[in-house]
């Protein structure tokens, strides 16, 4: 978590200005106790952008920085009989890949969540020496704010040494970037609504995987149907929880405050 200095004193003074907000926040929206479901962020570095018909309008250019999170459930199954290759499919929100870069956001539609996660270990194909594959892959995402439509995202890691993995279960833990020598790839692709001949893609480099972070979902009023995520950090202070319950109840308040914790 970021520190800077002076942002104990802001934040003090943010608790006594806010801290009757927590306790309707806590009566009415009590959050679950910690799930089966885990995130990972990821930052990554674009390395092209292929869009020849200006869809993206330029918002976005080799060497931009673009950030993202998963979501999955740890205790899914692996519904492919191949012993070196596990495959889970998620089809229910929070579970999901989404990005942001250029000002976009790239979210899954909450209605139709097609998400899968590809586990290859010590796969040998056509005489070649046995590699491991990670691979995330979504499908089914809202339109843009410009209108574009979103057909696929995706990250691939590929380890030519085989060293990688050591089964095909479904991982409880962040990829060690390191551990992957001979692919790291996120692509992005997407298309004009009105004419599907008319596409764009994104390629970039993942050079951050953060470790697992909690995931709790809350209702907001009565509505189910679009339940919110709080991505926690590991640190249970209850000064810190304090906050996250806030910036959960408020996602656009107090940004200064969120820059400050790293949030």
């Amino acid at each position: 978590m970021k520190r800077k200095i002076g942002g104990l004193s802001i934040c003090m003074l943010m608790i006594v200005a806010v801290l009757p907000i927590v306790g309707a926040v806590n009566s009415h929206n009590a959050l679950p106790a910690a799930s089966t479901l885990i995130g990972i962020k990821i930052v990554a570095e674009v390395t092209y952008v292929s869009d020849p018909h200006n869809l993206l309008g330029g918002s976005i250019h080799a060497n931009d920085t673009i950030t993202g999170k998963y979501v999955y459930d740890t205790t899914a199954s692996d519904t492919n009989p191949d012993p070196n290759t596990g495959s889970y499919r998620f089809s229910s929100p929070p579970c999901g890949f989404e990005v942001n870069a250029g000002g976009f956001v790239f979210k899954p539609d909450p209605n139709a969540i097609d998400f899968n996660i590809l586990i290859g270990n010590d796969i040998a194909i056509g005489g070649y020496p046995p590699f491991d594959i990670y691979g995330i892959a979504s499908e089914n995402y809202l339109p843009l704010s410009n209108g574009l439509l979103v057909t696929h995202i995706e990250w691939a890691l590929q380890d030519s040494t085989a060293a990688a993995l050591s089964s095909t279960d479904l991982p409880t833990t962040a990829p060690i970037l390191t551990d992957w020598n001979d692919e790291n790839r996120v692509l992005i692709d997407g298309e004009s609504p009105s004419n599907p001949d008319h596409v764009y893609r994104i390629s970039a480099h993942v050079t951050e995987a953060t470790k697992p972070i909690a995931i709790n979902v809350s209702r907001i009023g009565n509505d189910l149907s679009m339940p919110s995520i709080a991505l926690l950090h590991s640190d249970t202070h209850p000064f810190t929880q304090f906050w996250i319950k806030i910036f959960e109840r408020f996602p656009h308040a107090f940004p200064i405050l969120r820059q400050l914790m790293g949030y």
